[in-house]
């Protein structure tokens, strides 16, 4: 029987064979292999769809069948013996294609590894199909439209799923499929075939949304956060793992939840959650390597806001406001290269909920506190100032704030203030009348210039060089920064659309106008290099110095 079932199978796929030992002799022999390599692995896909599908196919067509199955064996021993001798010759070919890959890798569309998997998950799903689809063509089709859309579907789940992991995933769970023919096919009896499909397809249904449920639910990763690097790598974090993916490189995956802080030459500062330690450290991230070192560990129930411009910076040490949770308690976390170093903090802020440095000064050693209520921006914030002992001292109230270098630039109800701070802060400098400084949607205080709106339009206002030219605009930014230039970038959004301009020397000029296709709720996040659009599942990068279009 087993020779039989192997002269079926070489004489049957004679023709596909064919045709691939042709595309590997032109392969050999010519220079089309950009061409000729992508043909092949679709011939082989639809060699091993049409040895699987083709299993009863000849006892079918010459109306055996019925004595097949009168033969002294078991059912289930009759379909894997024919399963078994037909994966012979599909394994072959398989050998075959690795041999070429590995002279022609460049140019096939698939990874070896990832080919080999989908190349098998066809098989089988078609041997599973090989009672009920008279058609082949309709067998290849649906058994390729199962395979890539459920690998596909695991790699929109979760992104950090190389494609190795997501075919295997892919392999091993329609491995259910074959099961289920198998226990059908034990109970096979001659009537005719939609008598076994009235059973096989119902239960095929079932199988393939289970599969795609428990797909969802074990596979499933809520992206909360992404951050671009200034090398252009996107840092995708979930409240589980942290995923760096490069452009033309493996994805970096980190098993842990990072929350980026800054980045200093190829160096990401990050705090790292354990959340089956319940601890929190400042760690540092080669960018180039992937590699991680503990910098110093976070007092137990402390945090800190893990937004780019919630620090402060005096030569080349960065701060931060750590506070923790439920208690009036704060502490400051200090970063200088290898060292770090944690300043206690005597006093409190109020009742208010957000706090986070805004700037600090070192004629004397001092740091500038800000606090409002996120949920209502109406009531404004309020400005404190720890000096170099922890005591805490409020200044004042403040629609809005903007601080630079020494400068504190306050907004009022009624004036916008200019101080230098000091061991006395003081008024340098102040406009009366209805001016407001333009929020931005991720706001940052640490800026030289700072946008505004007086009755006559609106300004760019200096507050190193105490200058104010007018800007013409005919809306409000989404987000604007200062570029290395001296210029600002302004950032645009409306609905799909983000445009993007450049304003220096007076001068307003579109630099790039963008289409997002990332949709319903999505968050937008400008950084130095870029904008990112994201929402759980999708994430969209466009980035300023060569990007014509997204990159996903």
């Amino acid at each position: 029987m087993g020779l039989i079932e192997l002269k079926k199978v070489l004489k049957d796929g004679i023709i596909i064979v064919f045709i691939q030992m042709l595309l590997i002799l032109a392969l050999l022999l010519t220079d089309k292999d950009v061409y000729l390599a992508p043909a092949l692995e679709i011939f082989l896909v639809l060699y091993a769809s049409f040895t699987g599908w083709s299993m009863f196919e000849r006892e079918r067509q010459e109306g055996t069948m019925e004595y097949l199955l009168s033969l002294p064996v078991s059912r289930i021993k009759l379909f894997l013996t024919k399963l078994i001798i037909r994966s012979l010759p599909v394994a072959v070919m398989l050998i075959v294609y690795h041999l070429v890959y590995q002279q022609f890798s460049i140019h096939f569309l698939f990874s070896t590894q990832r080919f080999m998997l989908i190349y098998i998950t066809v098989f089988l799903l078609s041997a599973s199909f090989s009672l009920s689809i008279k058609s082949f063509l309709s067998t290849f089709f649906i058994t390729l439209f199962l395979s890539l859309g459920l690998f596909h579907f695991i790699k929109l789940l979760d992104v950090s799923k190389n494609d190795l992991n997501a075919s295997l995933q892919t392999g091993f769970s329609y491995l259910a499929v074959l099961l289920l023919f198998t226990l059908m096919f034990n109970k096979y009896d001659i009537k005719p075939i939609s008598y076994f499909n009235k059973k096989f397809i119902p239960g095929l249904i079932l199988v393939v949304i289970l599969i795609f449920g428990v797909t969802y639910v074990t596979t499933h990763v809520k992206w909360w956060h992404c951050y671009l690097t200034d090398g252009g790598d996107l840092i995708r974090v979930s409240r589980s793992k942290t995923v760096v993916m490069s452009e033309g490189q493996d994805n970096k995956i980190i098993p842990y939840s990072l929350s980026p802080l800054y980045e200093s030459k190829q160096k990401l500062y990050a705090s790292l959650w354990k959340s089956k330690t319940k601890s929190r450290q400042l760690v540092r991230m080669n960018l180039l390597s992937g590699e991680i070192e503990q910098k110093i560990s976070i007092p137990p129930r402390y945090w800190f806001h893990n937004f780019m411009d919630t620090r402060a910076k005096i030569g080349e040490s960065i701060f931060f406001l750590l506070t923790k949770y439920g208690h009036k308690e704060y502490q400051i976390l200090e970063i200088n290269g290898d060292e770090s170093r944690i300043i206690p903090v005597k006093g409190d802020f109020g009742d208010e909920d957000f706090h986070m440095i805004c700037g600090a000064g070192d004629n004397p050693r001092q740091f500038f506190v800000l606090t409002f209520d996120p949920k209502n921006h109406s009531t404004g914030s309020s400005v404190f100032r720890i000096l170099e002992n922890g005591e805490v001292e409020k200044l004042f109230s403040a629609k809005s704030v903007a601080f630079w270098n020494t400068r504190l630039l306050r907004f009022t109800d009624r004036a916008m203030i200019l101080y230098e701070t000091g061991t006395e802060i003081k008024e340098i400098f102040r406009r009366h009348g209805d001016i407001k400084k333009v929020r931005r949607k991720y706001e940052n205080y640490i800026q030289k210039k700072v946008i505004i709106k007086i009755d006559d339009g609106f300004h760019v206002y200096d507050l190193q060089e105490q200058t104010q030219k007018h800007i013409n605009l005919k809306k409000l930014p989404y987000f604007y920064f200062l570029t290395d230039e001296d210029a600002l970038r302004l950032i645009w959004t409306q609905g799909p659309e983000i445009s993007v301009s450049t304003w220096k020397d007076n001068h307003l000029q579109v630099e790039n106008v963008w289409y997002t296709q990332v949709e319903g709720l999505k968050i937008i996040r400008v950084f130095s290099s870029g904008i990112v659009v994201y929402n759980k599942n999708q994430h969209e990068v466009f980035r300023f110095q060569t990007a014509e279009g997204g990159e996903k």
